[in-house]
């Protein structure tokens, strides 16, 4: 690995096979227009090309973001870290590395269905009556959005950590996981 940039040596190396799709859907869509299909085959092969252009990005960006959190960890895992020091950012860096797998995913499906001219023109009338689909959103979602939002908020204070010691209900036990939405305790 070159040690003068970690980061983008084990990002090219993570993403071998992501960019080795892309080059085949790129060589594919180059490919395309010469080849005599019929105008809707083209159209349906076009579409399938686009839905796999934003799933590879999507897949890269998630590859993307693990990697930084994990040379974050290991950087702040160091020799002569304090072992508290360490527990809270392997702890925040999993909170965060859940919330943008969440986002990216969440993206990289809209994107996707942004594709289809039926959910397009649904997605255009939806953010013309913002206001209305935006106050239903928000309900639906609030019980969704509390846990994600406390689940940051214990990455951020870290009144909890991995492997803390803690009793619940006269139970001791050890932590051992800690998502947006609970946290496991081990006995």
């Amino acid at each position: 690995m070159n040690e003068r940039h970690p980061y983008w040596s084990a990002l090219l190396h993570a993403t071998n096979g992501p960019t080795r799709l892309a080059l085949l859907v790129l060589a594919l869509a180059i490919a395309l227009p010469s080849a005599s299909f019929d105008p809707d085959v083209t159209d349906i092969l076009t579409k399938i090309l686009t839905i796999a252009t934003i799933v590879l990005i999507g897949w890269i960006a998630m590859t993307a973001g693990h990697l930084a959190g994990d040379l974050y960890v290991a950087r702040a895992s160091g020799e002569g870290v304090d072992i508290l020091v360490a527990r809270k950012h392997v702890t925040q860096v999993r909170i965060l590395r859940q919330v943008v797998d969440t986002i990216i995913v969440v993206l990289t499906v809209s994107g996707a269905l942004m594709t289809f001219e039926p959910v397009r023109q649904y997605g255009v009338s939806l953010f013309a009556s913002a206001g209305v689909a935006g106050l239903v959103a928000g309900l639906a979602a609030r019980p969704m959005l509390s846990n994600l939002i406390a689940g940051l908020q214990i990455a951020a204070t870290q009144p909890i950590r991995l492997d803390d010691e803690v009793v619940v209900e006269n139970q001791w036990g050890r932590i051992e996981e800690i998502n947006s939405t609970y946290v496991v305790l081990g006995l």
